[in-house]
């Protein structure tokens, strides 16, 4: 088992096997933010929830199912990582998006979640591009906190607008930065901005832009 493990407990799961093991990185449950997380990603979700199924009733209904605990764990032993325990609640509540029904709000356009089984496949394709040489020339504008790179594997996708810009994970970020910030990647620009701090207040940050009417010109509900 990875050092500083802590097993996530499911509830209401009916097996006829042995249960998938779900690691959580415990240092994400040190603070009173982290261990407060579930409620507020549930409470997160229950407001965007609702805000679709009132106004684009079509966007509710592509929300993608939970994640399977075989795909949590799969995706932790892929990358060797423990994620953060509201990236993990927050899957098994939605993963991914069908259709292209993108509600995550960006100004003039739109993200959508990554399905688990894309993220590894998303972050590989931007590893080979990095060794083949193609950011060796380009220069980076990074927030404090941020690497100073144009792409590093330290940056886990979990959410995509389909054209070359990802959200990312931060699993290792440098002096003045906070593990599992919340980044955004831009593929043409040398932007890398801080989003948030965690996963946690980025899906309420999406939830109050989705309750303050950010989608409502941006999607055809």
């Amino acid at each position: 088992m990875h050092q500083n493990a802590v097993v996530r407990p499911i509830s209401n799961c009916k097996s006829t096997g042995p249960r998938p093991v779900i690691l959580v990185d415990s240092t994400a449950t040190q603070t009173r933010e982290d261990t407060m997380a579930t409620p507020t990603v549930k409470k997160s979700w229950s407001r965007i929830e609702t805000w679709l199924g009132n106004h684009a009733p079509s966007y509710a209904k592509a929300l993608g199912k939970p994640a399977t605990e075989k795909a949590i764990s799969t995706l932790t032993e892929k990358f060797d990582l423990k994620f953060p325990k509201p990236f993990v609640d927050s899957s098994l509540i939605h993963t991914g998006q069908k259709d292209e029904c993108d509600f995550i709000p960006d100004g003039f356009g739109t993200f959508f979640l990554l399905q688990l089984k894309d993220i590894p496949r998303e972050w590989k394709m931007l590893n080979d591009i990095k060794a083949c040489g193609d950011f060796d020339d380009s220069n980076p504008e990074p927030d404090n906190g941020v690497a100073n790179e144009w792409w590093t594997e330290a940056w886990i996708p979990f959410a995509s607008n389909g054209g070359g810009d990802l959200l990312c994970l931060d699993s290792k970020p440098p002096k003045g930065g906070k593990k599992w910030q919340v980044v955004k990647f831009v593929h043409d620009g040398p932007e890398r901005l801080i989003v948030a701090p965690s996963f946690a207040d980025w899906l309420g940050q999406v939830a109050d832009a989705v309750e303050s009417g950010e989608l409502s010109d941006l999607i055809e509900a």
